[in-house]
Formats: C-alpha cells, structure tokens, sequence
C-alpha cells in the first residue's frame, strides 16, 4: 500500500516518541553507586579477609556487600569466641556484581571476619547493620578507608534504581568490560548489544542510569518504526497511532527499555528488518532492501534471534519473487533486471551482514589480541552453540514456549520489601489485551492469508510465526522475554485486523483495545517499573491469573 507521510504524522511520531522516552526515563536508576575499591589484604592460603572491631556487645543483623565488575565467590563470615573464631555464615555465594549482597549475621560481638575465596574480589562498599536495621561503623573503619567512606549510598531499602538486576549483571557488566578493556564475562551472545549498551556507560558513568540508558534509547526508537510500519500497512493515521499506543502501553515493552539486556535492542533491528523488506514487496524500492540487509547485520550481531528473523524475510521475498517472475517472466528482456536484483541480494543478505558481524568482535580483538577477527568469529561461535544447548536447569520462573500465548507465567527480575509493608517490583510479562486479543487477530489473519489471498495478513503472518516456531524445537530453559518480538507483531496483526472491519464494529474494536491497553498499563505500572506501593495492593489488586506470582 502506497504510504503518504504527512505533517501531522510527523508530529505524532514526535509525541509518542519523546512521550515514551519521558516516561520510561523516569525513575530509571540511580546516579552514583560506590565507586572507590578497597585493597583488602591476603592470608597466607591466598585468600582475602576483612576484621572488623566493635563496642562492646554491639548486635548485628545483617551486612551489606556492594561488589565491583568481579564477584566475590564465596564468602565466610566469622566472630571471635575467645581465642578462637565461631564460623555464623559459610559458603554464601556473592554473585550479583555492581550490586548490594545482603549477608544475614544476627549475632552480637566485638570482632567478626570476613574471609573471601576470590582474591580478584572487588569490595567496593560494606554497611554493618544493627538489630534496628541502622548502618553502625566499626571503630576500625579507618583501617579499611575504601570500604566505609561512602555509606551515605546505603538508604534504607535498595531497590532497582540502586543496582544491577537480573541479566544486568551479565550485560551490563560486560559493557563495562568493554569501555575499560577488562577480560569479558559474557561471551554467549554476539557482542554489539554489549557495545552500544556501553555508550550509556561512557555518557553517564557506570551507574544504573548509565548502563540502562541506551535501552531506553531503543525502546523509544521501536516508536517511529511501529507508527511507520501501521502506516505503511493501512494507509491511515488512526491505525499507526493504534500500533504506536499498544507498543507504548505494553508491560514487557516498557521494562525491557528499562533494564540493562540486549533484547530491546535486538528486537528494535528486527522490526527495521521487518518493516524495511515489507516496504520492499509493496513498494519494489530497491533502497528498503539495502536497509533491511544493514538491520540484518545488526540484528544478529547483536542476537542470534536475528537469525530467525532473516529466514522470515527469505520467505517473504521468495514469495514476492514468485509472484513477479509470473508477472514478468524470466527471459532476455528481463534478465537484466534479476542478474542486478541478485546481485543486490548477495551484497545486502551476505556480504553486508558478515561483515557487521565479524566487525562486532572488535571489542574482543582488542582485550584478547591474540586471535584476529575471523578466529574470534569462530570460537565465539562455537562457545555460544554449546552453551545454548546445555543451558538447562531448574528457575521457578522459566516457562514453556506455549504458555507465552497466554502470558501464562511472568519472570519476576526484581522484589525488595521496604519499611512500612511495602514493596518494589519489577516483572517482565505482557498487557493481556495484546496477548488475547492479538492471539486472536493472528487467527483471523491466518483465515484471511489463505481465504482471500491477503498479502499484507500473509507477510504479518510469517512474521509472527518464523518468531515462535524456532521455540518450539529448542530444549534449553526460556522465558517469556524470548516472545517479546512475537508480541510486537501482534500489535500489527491487530492493527490490520480492526483496519478490515467496518462502521460500528471498527469503532467499537478501535477504541476498546485503546482504552483497555491504556488502562491496563496504568493499573499494572506498579510492577512493571519498580514504583514502590504498599503490598496489600501487589498481593490483592494485580494476581489476575495462578501464575502472576510477584510476592
């Protein structure tokens, strides 16, 4: 379908961009978390240790650990018994980098020990709590400066804004190592989402504002490409501004902007990769093809999920190319035009894309210099099939491909009870009316596709299911996060199927999937960004299905 752009699209585009931007931007994390690392000193089988003094009897419950790029491993904590030490913890694991490790005490003394298994351990920061929860300093302090010289970071109830969580603490960790030339953790995913995630890092400091920046940078890009791609699908303004509020009121859509992992960022180059090779077969502009080879590039540099997208977009120019070799034929006069549009195929599915790709492992020859790009490539390569297919294990919040459908089981990626019965959390799932009502559509679509021979139905179609089939065969432990851009296609499906209904019907179908993604996004925000409400309202207001466990 022919797409005119006009002023006033231009102006939505505008608004519900820089809309989304605002608002997703508020709250997002914190400025300034502990920064100065103590060097702590070694026993003599290696390991690091920390001896704190105390007044006499002094009670404690709890004690605070901010941990730098390196975990500590584990961590034994000790209290003097005369002559002797009296283990009170052992084995707790300290696994959650640029983050508050909370490691309960509840013991009165005048010395307690910590001894680190890690000696590469980065302590950054330790706050000693008291039976009433209240920061209490050792009267050593000044022995271990580094440690106690920004306490005033500690507030009474960390939450989200004060911390990595979730797969932060691979992604965003890893975008560190790659601004600073550090050895990199995170190796099972290509390293472009790591990269440009470390922009924010370099602007705004190694905080949880400036690692989850640039997130929020592409969710609020998706904005422009939804509102293009309804326009582009319909012909009409009302239809893209419907793609757009769905896409800005969808739950998982608006906290996966927020956290620091790279599935934003993948899912905003598969759209490119979508929306670009569909105004190929309704325009035939060769330019949309180069586009979309370059979002193919990007798009897989960034997660193999990519992958499954370019095979979409092989299907579809397929049967676009069916469709005009019987219009067309192949013969003398048209040989011209397929050897070019061959070539052009190779140069923007093959060339350009590989050479994203390997240009990606930048980071990787620069920290490990002793393999070239193409050998990085390669291992990297072979790294990441074998951890994709032995990642298996137990997680209470991992849920089967088919229970995405129906937003069946949400991944809760952060809870922390505050003083006063009250709660912040963060959990990644779907605005049910997308999830039923665009289940739907993709049934009356697939009815279209091979009733009335619907091109545009049939492209959404194939969209949305080269997204969810891989799934299906895959036996690795996943989460709903990995539908995410299933979801996005749903917004379209929607989109086309009330565009194709009429008078009242339309309008009824229109504004009550408007009013009830607005409401629902509303109603739900709570859980979705973090905002602390009392728990009564979690536990009695949001449940609406069994699995919505956020307590």
């Amino acid at each position: 379908m022919k797409m005119e752009i006009r002023r006033k699209d231009v102006i939505l585009v505008c608004l519900f961009t820089i809309g989304f931007f605002c608002i997703a931007l508020w709250g997002l994390g914190s400025h300034s978390i502990p920064q100065t690392e103590q060097e702590l000193s070694a026993r003599g089988d290696g390991a690091k240790e920390v001896v704190l003094y105390f007044e006499e009897g002094q009670q404690l419950s709890d004690l605070l650990l901010f941990i730098g790029y390196r975990a500590a491993g584990e961590v034994t904590v000790s209290v003097a018994a005369g002559a002797d030490w009296q283990i009170v913890q052992s084995g707790e694991e300290l696994d959650s980098v640029f983050a508050w490790n909370e490691i309960p005490v509840s013991y009165r003394t005048t010395c307690l020990g910590l001894v680190f298994s890690d000696a590469s351990v980065n302590l950054m920061e330790l706050v000693c709590l008291d039976e009433n929860g209240e920061p209490v300093l050792p009267v050593n302090a000044m022995q271990y400066p580094a440690l106690f010289d920004e306490q005033e970071l500690y507030e009474d109830g960390i939450t989200y804004q004060d911390q990595t969580i979730f797969d932060e603490i691979y992604h965003g960790r890893t975008a560190y190592e790659f601004l600073h030339g550090l050895p990199i953790y995170e190796n099972t995913h290509p390293p472009l989402g790591k990269t440009l995630i470390s922009v924010g890092i370099a602007v705004f400091g190694m905080n949880p504002f400036g690692w989850r920046f640039m997130c929020v940078v592409f969710g609020s890009l998706m904005m422009p490409f939804i509102y293009l791609f309804g326009l582009r699908l319909t012909g009409k303004t009302r239809y893209a501004c419907l793609a757009a509020v769905l896409l800005g009121t969808d739950f998982m859509h608006f906290t996966l902007s927020r956290i620091a992992t790279i599935d934003i960022i993948v899912a905003f180059f598969i759209l490119g990769m979508f929306y670009f090779m569909y105004a190929f077969v309704s325009s035939e502009k060769r330019r949309y093809l180069l586009l979309a080879g370059l979002f193919t590039g990007l798009g897989c540099a960034t997660k193999w999920t990519g992958i499954y997208a370019l095979c979409g977009l092989f299907v579809v120019f397929l049967l676009w190319m069916i469709g005009k070799i019987r219009k067309i034929g192949v013969k003398k006069e048209t040989r011209r035009y397929w050897t070019w549009l061959c070539l052009q195929c190779i140069g923007c599915f093959i060339l350009l894309p590989f050479t994203i790709y390997t240009l990606s492992y930048i980071p990787f020859v620069r920290i490990y210099p002793d393999q070239n790009l193409l050998q990085h490539v390669l291992s990297n390569g072979e790294l990441m099939l074998s951890y994709h297919k032995a990642t298996i294990f137990d997680h209470p919040y991992a849920s089967p491909w088919y229970s995405w459908l129906f937003d069946w089981k949400p991944l809760l990626d952060s809870r922390e009870y505050l003083a006063g019965d009250k709660v912040s959390v963060i959990a990644t799932f779907g605005n049910p009316v997308l999830y039923f009502a665009g289940l739907y559509a993709y049934g009356k679509e697939l009815w279209r596709t091979f009733r009335n021979k619907d091109k545009n139905a049939a492209v959404l179609v194939l969209y949305y299911t080269v997204m969810l089939l891989p799934w299906i065969f895959i036996r690795r432990t996943v989460f709903i996060y990995q539908y995410y851009v299933c979801s996005v296609v749903l917004i379209l499906l929607l989109c086309h199927s009330v565009s194709q209904k009429e008078g009242g019907q339309e309008k009824r179908a229109y504004w009550g999937l408007l009013a009830a993604s607005v409401l629902l996004f509303v109603v739900f925000y709570p859980v979705i960004s973090g905002l602390v409400v009392p728990t009564v309202y979690i536990r009695q207001v949001i449940p609406w299905l069994p699995n919505w466990r956020f307590l």
